[in-house]
């Protein structure tokens, strides 16, 4: 996990106001846009595919047809904190989902807990501050990471279409092909994506954010994928799935989340996905 330096008062008095869990919650409220610590714009195209050819490539490796074939799924795993603020962190994270129709997360340091859902109609987040609703943007960006892949949440809004070839970025010593949603194909107005797409196994290695804090401003965040696994669909092959993500806001902390549980298709508890006291 990269180490981030720590220098912003503005964001250590509001990180040390909210506190971790808070913290931790506010990961999934980011404006999908800009540049990411680590990530140099290479300025030109490193090969001439096209981004359909370049998206129908990673779809095909992530699973094909198989990923609108995930009904339900369901994630769980360990999750590790480190800030300068909070120190070290350990706690569980869980991830229960009916792609594209309704989601729920859980992440708890023992401390303190931040649960986050989607009914289909109303999103929500309930934490040691209280109970509020989430506004479209929030919920739009909470049900890409509810999908079992990006590109299947764009499919199934019949926007893969709206992905734009943006200049090759080079992260860590590697130029990958970066790939941007139009705004016509944004899942919320208020959304702008990118995708770092590795040339070589076609698979979703980066997906860059900023965030829009008013004590902070635009503040760059970085989700990164690792550790592929497949994980089989009855009758419809299997998908691929990262078991490591490291998700970090500079300056604020970095978050190590390891997957060790996963399961497709299987029974859902639907009441999960509804407000608390609905």
């Amino acid at each position: 996990m990269k180490k981030r330096n720590f220098e912003n008062g503005g964001v250590e008095r509001w990180a040390r106001k909210v506190g971790p869990c808070l913290v931790v919650a506010i990961i999934v409220r980011g404006v999908l846009s800009g540049a990411a610590p680590g990530e140099a714009s290479m300025g030109a195209h490193g090969s001439d595919l096209s981004a359909a050819e370049i998206a129908a490539s990673a779809r095909q490796v992530a699973g094909g047809d198989a990923l609108l074939a995930v009904t339900s799924l369901r994630r769980e795993g360990a999750v590790d904190l480190s800030s300068p603020m909070f120190g070290e962190l350990s706690g569980t994270w869980t991830v229960l989902s009916n792609p594209g129709t309704k989601g729920y997360q859980l992440a708890d340091f023992g401390q303190g807990a931040t649960a986050t859902g989607w009914n289909g109609a109303r999103g929500w987040e309930e934490s040691m501050m209280g109970l509020r609703d989430l506004a479209p943007a929030e919920v739009a960006i909470n049900r890409v990471n509810w999908d079992v892949h990006l590109l299947a949440a764009l499919e199934r809004e019949g926007k893969l279409g709206a992905l734009r070839r943006a200049a090759d970025a080079e992260i860590d010593g590697q130029v990958h092909y970066v790939l941007e949603v139009a705004p016509e194909g944004a899942l919320s107005a208020d959304v702008g994506t990118r995708v770092f797409v590795h040339p070589e196994s076609f698979q979703v290695t980066r997906i860059q954010m900023t965030l829009l804090i008013p004590e902070m401003g635009s503040t760059a965040v970085v989700h990164d994928y690792s550790n592929y696994v497949a994980v089989e669909i009855p009758g419809s092959g299997s998908v691929r799935l990262p078991q490591r993500i490291e998700q970090s806001i500079e300056n604020v902390f970095d978050l190590t989340i390891v997957l060790a549980e996963t399961e497709v298709n299987g029974a859902v508890d639907e009441q999960r996905f509804e407000p608390p006291g609905a």
